[in-house]
């Protein structure tokens, strides 16, 4: 019988990190179901360095939201727990109704959204 051994082993995850939606070379495209958001600050927990993340907020029958499209959406291109999604001419959403959050990714890995407050 072998010698007994006792080992101390140690895992770290990024926060929010356990698993991630990943898209590789080929873009992808996930969409939430309506969602009654209770901040106005979009909040992404990602790792696009690679690649591209835009997010659009939609209403709640899928139709995008003027001023709230991908292309109006400052594209991420980082490694960030927390960070905060922008558009062209809002940093906030307009949450006074349920709506859907689009994600376009490419070499991207998203791991986790929230809404603070701003």
């Amino acid at each position: 019988m072998p010698e007994k051994r006792i080992t101390i082993g140690r895992a770290e995850w990024r926060r929010d990190g356990f698993v991630s939606l990943r898209a590789g070379n080929r873009a992808g495209v996930v969409e939430t179901p309506a969602l009654r958001l209770s901040g106005n600050r979009l909040i992404v927990n990602a790792n696009a360095s690679g690649g591209r993340l835009a997010i659009e907020a939609l209403s709640e029958n899928s139709a995008p939201i003027p001023g709230y499209t991908a292309d109006n959406c400052i594209p991420l291109r980082a490694d960030s727990l927390s960070h905060p999604v922008k558009w062209k001419a809002h940093d906030r959403l307009q949450i006074n109704r349920p709506l859907r959050l689009r994600f376009h990714m490419k070499n991207t890995d998203l791991y986790a959204f929230s809404c603070t407050p701003a």
